[in-house]
């Protein structure tokens, strides 16, 4: 009688130590997860990326309705607290709930195109750019702490910031990528020659405006200093060259979502050329 009950609490306890490990690796989503204690994990390239307790990332179908958006959030007692430019909403729901099941009801809704858990956000503590490290003391825990801004987004490309200077230069590496495009004025986009098809008061005007000159060749003739100002800005960060922007978006694409960083629309308000007299004099 005694080897008999030994034997249903070894069984047990097999069953037990079975479930566990087959619970501490899980597919969800078409993605891989495993846990260590409560601390859940997901599993991409090969690295373990923690994840945020009761956060997660979503983004809904254009076309679904408002109140539906609702009746799911409820299912699992979520709350909206941000929703950026490019659609995507960062939902809270009680940590109390697996983030596995919570993950699988969003995936398996039609009126979700996207969800995600949240990581852990942890960077490096300097990025690789050039002259970040010797330069770049402004962006330093002890001044701006670019780092902590970093954690919460790198930048947006639904976003778009006005250099209203002496222009960008279009081939730097460190922003070429970044350079707005005002799609409904380009020949790609539908735009004519002469017309003003978007209605915003200036004709043939796809990458901005030189209001010094009242023309939209923005490109041709251009200064350093409003180059260094986008620089400043939106210049790619952690793609080792240059300076890291402010909000470039991260160079090695890590930052899930935003890493593509902000738009640049080139607003020239006095001549790139030095020689030239300016509109607007240096303070």
């Amino acid at each position: 009688m005694r080897i008999g009950a030994c034997l249903i609490i070894l069984a047990i306890s097999v069953l037990l130590c079975a479930t566990s490990e087959s619970r501490s690796e899980e597919t969800c989503c078409g993605r891989g997860f495993t846990s260590s204690g409560d601390t859940l994990f997901q599993i991409s390239r090969g690295q373990l990326y923690e994840i945020v307790p009761g956060r997660m990332s979503v983004r809904f179908e254009p076309d679904a309705a408002a109140s539906s958006i609702d009746s799911l959030n409820s299912s699992v007692t979520a709350s909206e607290l941000v929703t950026f430019g490019s659609g995507l909403t960062v939902l809270a729901y009680p940590d109390t709930l697996d983030p596995l099941d919570v993950l699988d009801t969003y995936c398996g809704s039609p009126l979700v195109e996207l969800a995600e858990l949240v990581p852990v956000a942890k960077w490096a503590s300097n990025p690789n750019d050039t002259y970040y490290s010797s330069r770049q003391w402004d962006m330093k825990p002890s001044h701006m702490d670019a780092c902590s801004a970093w954690e919460i987004s790198a930048g947006d490309t639904a976003v778009v910031i006005a250099v209203i200077d002496d222009g960008i230069l279009s081939d730097h590496e460190d922003l070429e990528r970044a350079l707005w495009v005002n799609w409904p004025e380009t020949e790609q986009g539908g735009g004519s020659d002469d017309v003003d098809d978007d209605g915003n008061g200036y004709m043939d005007d796809p990458y901005g405006w030189d209001f010094h000159a009242n023309s939209s060749d923005v490109y041709s003739v251009v200064g350093d200093h409003g180059t260094s100002v986008a620089g400043i800005a939106d210049a790619i960060t952690n793609n080792g060259t240059g300076v890291a922007g402010v909000a470039g978006g991260w160079g090695d694409g890590t930052l899930g979502g935003s890493s593509g960083g902000c738009r640049l629309m080139p607003v020239l308000v006095w001549p790139g050329d030095p020689t030239l007299p300016r509109l607007v004099r240096d303070p």
